[in-house]
């Protein structure tokens, strides 16, 4: 017998009319309500005015972001706050749920951990690697999602170009790095230090 493949979904809240009961997994072009979307197997997907966006990374976009995100646990276990991986949810864009692939809070945000439930205010900072199948209209929707949502400082990483973007909502500042300089954390994240180099592999080791 042949199975059917099933239709793409609408999910609703239990006030709608229709998807009383969510599905285990969502796809990307369902539609759903914030409160929905975080009740169902959310990861690698964000929430963009109720429609579910996939949130594509290479191997090479995921492997940068781990690198980044261990310097910025280093930083936090040294100066305070807390650094986040990607599939962290911010609830803190009006009805779009983002996840940056790594961010920190600064020790003022630092409150307690919830057991259940997600942040309703915006990292410090978040970093975006950009990955093989991102577009620029994609990219600066997200960008206007941070600042208008709280973000103070942002890091645009390409691996491809190895540059970092660095924009800085508050001094109104965009720089771009290349792999010979060194990123700082301004006064955001003081003290914090490292070639733009430390974060890309070795270009022996990229194919593709």
């Amino acid at each position: 017998m042949l199975e059917r493949t099933p239709a793409p979904v609408s999910i609703l809240s239990s006030s709608g009319d229709e998807g009383l009961t969510p599905p285990r997994r969502l796809r990307a072009g369902d539609r759903a309500d914030a409160s929905t979307f975080l009740l169902t197997d959310h990861s690698g997907y964000e929430l963009i005015d109720e429609i579910v966006h996939e949130r594509p990374m290479s191997e090479l976009a995921s492997y940068v972001s781990g690198l980044i995100l261990a310097a910025l646990v280093d930083y936090a276990r040294n100066h305070g706050g807390r650094a986040y991986p990607d599939n962290t949810v911010y609830q803190a864009f009006g009805g779009r749920i983002r996840k940056p692939d790594a961010s920190w809070i600064s020790p003022g945000q630092a409150d307690a951990l919830r057991r259940i439930g997600e942040r309703t205010q915006a990292p410090d900072l978040a970093v975006e690697v950009v990955s093989f199948r991102d577009t620029f209209a994609e990219m600066n929707d997200k960008l206007a999602d941070y600042k208008s949502g709280g973000v103070r400082l942002v890091w645009q990483v390409d691996p491809v170009a190895r540059t970092i973007i660095v924009i800085d909502f508050e001094l109104e500042r965009r720089t771009i790095l290349n792999e010979t300089e060194t990123l700082d954390g301004g006064e955001i994240l003081p003290q914090f230090s490292h070639l733009v180099a430390d974060f890309f592999p070795d270009l022996d080791d990229v194919v593709g």
